[in-house]
């Protein structure tokens, strides 16, 4: 993956940080903490694009579909349980 010129703004993850490291030297870099009343959203959207692209990869067969849905109920699944952890 290629870091380009621009402005971002973005939840920044291993392959993104990496990236950043890479081009220290060439780049103005800001960060900023998620703000509480945001983070939701921010989180969630973030959530929803990672997982998109890990499903997509099932989703060329009905078969594919049945794993794409086992999947969901797992991730749903296990969230469940962290929420009620706390």
């Amino acid at each position: 993956m290629e870091l380009k010129k621009g402005l971002y703004e973005h939840v920044l993850n291993r392959e993104i940080n990496q990236l950043i490291n890479e081009n220290a030297e060439d780049i103005d870099v800001i960060k900023e903490i998620i703000g509480y009343v945001d983070a939701d959203l921010v989180l969630a959207t973030y959530l929803s694009k990672v997982l998109r692209k890990g499903l997509n990869y099932y989703r060329s067969s009905d078969k594919g579909v049945m794993k794409q849905v086992k999947i969901a109920n797992e991730i749903i699944s296990h969230f469940a349980e962290l929420i009620e952890d706390e």
